[in-house]
């Protein structure tokens, strides 16, 4: 049961057949190497099993960047729940490793009470393992910890109007319609208490692998909190009934910027916010324009402040090349991989390896670029990398 209480993933760790089967793959896994492989060579047979374990479970993945057709696309994902395969993953990781070295922590002791020719090596032995037990267990706890961050910025924009000084922005990116507490209660109240005056939601609301429930959930909490602006991204448009999910967000007064500005007064100054969809819209419509095509495309009139909505940080040399003050992006995960203090990402879709925009704030020529790291936990593991929802203060 230890795993239980160290491994916090906002997979279904609750769930008990989750659990067992991992248990169960775990034990079979295990044993099938011990058969097979000598003693001298079982670690190596341990890695190198763990590693085909992944590749299978992330393989079921592949058809759905590769499969354009609707029907077949509906077809996998009702064949494989990834939120169930990635879990598993993560749990059979551990039970492995945890079953060697309580493997490795009996041989050792039974050496030396033994007192044969490995007893001198017993003691130290048993407190190697023991101490790999709880490295390996805190390490799982605290890299793999999934529990929602609130990342707080405060940005200065030169010679911003003093009276949108204080205005506060709420950025939800990636959500790919999870849900975070009861009825996406944890989401919902964390948006609230910040007393948003704008929300940006910046592309992968929704998702082709997930029900619209969480999507709907959390625009059914915050649509009365404040004005709310969403860009598409990539996996929205590869949802089945991307549509009807569109429509739906229009249902709750969300204002789909789609190559398009819209502009909000606030405090008796004018904001101009404009947003480009994501470049994915090809998938759906072989007319879709560019990137480019659609920057070029949109009139942003003078404001006290212009923003920019986006889906794609990796097209911020694009961006810079427009006067806005603020860019607002997310896709990129946070590099999935964090190393604290040396590595802030390790690969972003569309960036590829240690990617230059993996989350946090970037000052492109006097422009402010926000990135945020998302929050979905589907299928790839995030590592050091919690879900975030950003939160950004003007002065």
């Amino acid at each position: 049961m230890l795993a239980y209480f160290v491994l916090k993933f906002r997979f279904d760790p609750s769930s008990t057949i989750t659990y067992m089967s991992a248990l169960l793959l775990s034990l079979i896994v295990y044993l099938s190497l011990k058969v097979v492989f000598k003693t001298k060579w079982f670690f190596v047979s341990l890695c190198i099993g763990l590693s085909v374990l992944i590749v299978l479970l992330m393989a079921t993945t592949v058809p759905l960047y590769i499969v354009t057709d609707l029907r077949i696309r509906r077809l996998i994902v009702r064949l494989f729940d990834f939120r169930f395969s990635t879990s598993l993953l993560l749990f059979c990781s551990y039970f492995l490793f945890l079953l060697y070295f309580l493997e490795s922590a009996f041989i050792s002791k039974k050496a030396f009470i033994n007192n044969n020719d490995e007893s001198k090596h017993g003691i130290r032995n048993i407190i190697f393992i023991f101490v790999g037990i709880i490295f390996y267990t805190v390490f799982v706890v605290f890299a793999f910890d999934n529990d929602l961050l609130e990342r707080k910025y405060t940005i200065e924009v030169p010679d911003l109007n003093s009276n949108l000084a204080g205005l506060r922005i709420a950025h939800v990116s990636d959500l790919h319609s999870m849900i975070f507490g009861e009825n996406q209660s944890e989401l919902i109240n964390s948006i609230n208490n910040f007393e948003p005056d704008l929300i940006f939601l910046t592309g992968d609301i929704f998702d082709e692998r997930m029900d619209f429930l969480g999507t709907e959930l959390l625009i059914q909490g915050i649509y009365q909190t404040a004005p709310t602006f969403y860009v598409t991204g990539n996996h929205d448009y590869m949802a089945f009934y991307f549509e009807a999910h569109i429509e739906k967000l229009r249902e709750y007064n969300i204002i789909v910027l789609d190559n398009k500005t819209s502009e909000v007064e606030l405090n008796q100054s004018y904001i101009a916010i404009s947003g480009i969809s994501d470049p994915r819209g090809s998938f759906r419509n072989p007319d879709a324009i560019s990137a480019a095509e659609a920057l070029a495309k949109i009139d942003v009139p003078r404001r006290d402040l212009k923003i920019l909505l986006s889906h794609r940080p990796e097209l911020t040399d694009l961006f810079s090349l427009y006067d806005y003050d603020l860019i607002f992006t997310g896709h990129a995960h946070g590099g999935q991989v964090i190393i604290p203090y040396l590595i802030n990402g390790l690969a972003a879709p569309g960036q590829g390896l240690f990617p230059r925009f993996a989350g946090g704030v970037y000052d492109i020529d006097g422009t402010q670029l926000i990135v945020s790291r998302g929050l979905s936990t589907l299928n790839i593991p995030r590592v050091f990398n919690r879900p975030e929802i950003v939160f950004v203060t003007l002065e």
